[in-house]
């Protein structure tokens, strides 16, 4: 499928049906957004806007319109005698994520596993509650030095979570699980790294960080770290390349043309933490050639 390259000022929007419309060349062309679009970007959609957006090639008739799907926005600013607006600019964003990856210091690549519950567990039953049952990572200089790796099983508090669904999805012999140290040695191996190399974490979407604040309160401990001390890099490569869903982690090695090292996720998480860290080598090395 063929991208467009629109831009123009809106004429018509009709937020029940997401339609807007451009004026270009004393024409008007119909264009059609999904619900999220409206969501995100609803509020600066009026007459008068300049939008600059990518749309594709096939036109389908939708509420008497003939219209092409935008596939993303660019850029939205209002213009006027006296200032102009910048509503949204993706230029500016990819930039922004530039300097927050350029961020100068220690970084740990960071990945945990939780139990899960069992296959005959039902919805709303509140005896199990997700915990962090094995971890991986990796700390890494500013040079790209890795200086250490750290990995190890966690023994849950609540039993109910060493089922069959979780040692047969981490491939784990249950025994070792049950002769894990508890979370206090995981949490004062990473208390031991924030203290002395101050890092910025690096985390594949937001269930560790959720995790890590739960496991804080649930064993009455000082968190030692905070948001700002994590970068999901998930989230940061969906809004620099306007990604919609979630990308898994082994498949972002295609944005890249690359293969990972494993060719199926086994979900050790220092396997997991190397995939991290690969992906920010191969993110961070595409985005400074643009």
């Amino acid at each position: 499928m063929r991208m467009h390259y629109i831009w123009g000022i809106i004429h018509y929007y009709d937020e029940e049906n997401r339609i807007i419309g451009i004026k270009k060349h004393h024409q008007i062309n119909y264009y059609i957004l999904t619900r999220s679009q409206v969501k995100r970007f609803g509020i600066y959609l009026h007459n008068g806007v300049f939008v600059y957006f990518f749309s594709d090639d096939k036109s389908k008739i939708k509420h008497g319109f003939k219209v092409n799907e935008v596939k993303n926005f660019i850029k939205l600013k209002r213009t006027s005698t006296r200032n102009n607006v910048t509503y949204y600019d993706m230029n500016q964003i990819k930039e922004g994520v530039r300097n927050a990856l350029n961020k100068p210091g220690f970084r740990l690549y960071l990945d945990l596993e939780f139990t899960m519950p069992p296959y005959s567990h039902k919805h709303g039953m509140d005896d199990f509650y997700s915990e962090i049952i094995s971890y991986g990572m990796y700390l890494e200089d500013e040079d790209n030095n890795v200086i250490d790796e750290y990995y190890g099983y966690v023994k849950p508090l609540n039993q109910i979570g060493l089922s069959d669904r979780t040692l047969e999805f981490l491939k784990v012999d249950k025994n070792k699980i049950i002769n894990a140290p508890k979370f206090y040695k995981f949490y004062n191996i990473l208390k031991d790294i924030m203290v002395y190399y101050q890092p910025t974490i690096y985390v594949w979407g937001r269930n560790d960080i959720l995790e890590l604040e739960k496991s804080y309160e649930r064993y009455n401990l000082k968190p030692i770290t905070a948001k700002a001390n994590f970068i999901n890099l998930m989230q940061v490569m969906k809004t620099y390349y306007n990604i919609k869903d979630d990308i898994g982690l082994y498949n972002a090695y295609s944005l890249f043309n690359h293969q990972p090292l494993q060719s199926i996720q086994d979900h050790n998480p220092l396997h997991d933490a190397l995939a991290t860290l690969e992906i920010y080598h191969l993110f961070i090395d595409q985005i400074r050639n643009k």
